[in-house]
């Protein structure tokens, strides 16, 4: 699982006038924020503004200090609806959402029912986030059991024509996994080939000279295979066209597939990445 400092806790209440950390700067988010802001509105079915949000960096920093003194690598202070990342961090798309998310919510803590049971898979949430985010609930006393094949699988590129110079070379792709029922289920994922949990979402992508697949999202937690009447998860892979802070897929053209418990999207696309 990634890292994740403690951070990202409610800062309602620090006084208006604390300070912000020592190089921090003002910045404007960058076009790719927008996608970014947008995924994490459908995870968590809350609607805000991203221009709201006043966004700050502090270039070359790998951590910084919250005004409460924890480490972090970023942090979302409610009084002011500021966000404030390390520079190292400012392209991280599951930190920065993780931040976006807070601001959405508007909530103290991590409360699990958003950053957990919704946002699985489109936000960071370990460690401390997990730790504060307390016990999963009890599994819905209407679930079935049911296979993958029970789901509707599919992926989505966005943008659709990605490049170097468009949205500063980032692109994401989606897995989502859909219940078609109109009853919740607790979907059986298939045993690891390693010693770690079940996979949920996973890529392959592969172009005429190479081929390659990445699980990056596994069943951690019990909401991963737990899914309502009808609910909709999401599992997001950012992209780049170069480093850092994401996979790297240079330009070219690829088949793109992805699967949720190991039952693939019907039909694979195919993402042109231009220079």
């Amino acid at each position: 699982m990634r890292r994740l400092l403690l951070a990202s806790l409610c800062l309602a209440c620090i006084e208006p006038a604390a300070p912000l950390p020592s190089g921090a700067e003002r910045f404007d988010p960058p076009p790719i924020y927008r996608t970014w802001w947008s995924l994490t509105e459908q995870c968590s079915g809350r609607r805000g503004s991203l221009e709201a949000v006043a966004w700050y960096v502090v270039p070359g920093a790998r951590t910084l200090r919250d005004p409460l003194g924890h480490e972090a690598d970023g942090y979302w202070s409610a009084r002011r609806n500021r966000i404030v990342l390390a520079g190292d961090w400012a392209q991280d798309g599951p930190l920065v959402r993780h931040e976006m998310l807070h601001a959405l919510d508007r909530r103290d803590g991590h409360a699990r029912d958003t950053f957990v049971a919704r946002c699985l898979g489109v936000v960071e949430c370990s460690g401390a986030c997990l730790a504060d985010a307390g016990p999963a609930a009890a599994v819905d006393p209407m679930a079935v059991s049911a296979s993958p094949q029970a789901l509707d699988v599919g992926t989505e590129i966005t943008p659709p024509s990605p490049g170097a110079q468009v949205n500063g070379g980032h692109f994401t792709l989606v897995v989502r996994a859909r219940n078609p029922q109109p009853r919740p289920l607790v979907v059986s994922l298939p045993p690891p080939g390693d010693a770690g949990p079940p996979v949920t979402a996973e890529f392959h992508i592969d172009d005429v000279d190479w081929g390659w697949s990445e699980s990056n999202w596994r069943a951690w937690v019990p909401e991963a295979s737990r899914f309502a009447a009808g609910e909709t998860k999401q599992f997001v892979f950012d992209f780049r066209t170069t480093a850092p802070r994401a996979y790297v897929l240079p330009p070219g053209s690829y088949r793109v597939r992805g699967a949720y418990g190991g039952v693939w999207a019907s039909v694979p696309g195919v993402v042109i990445v231009s220079p």
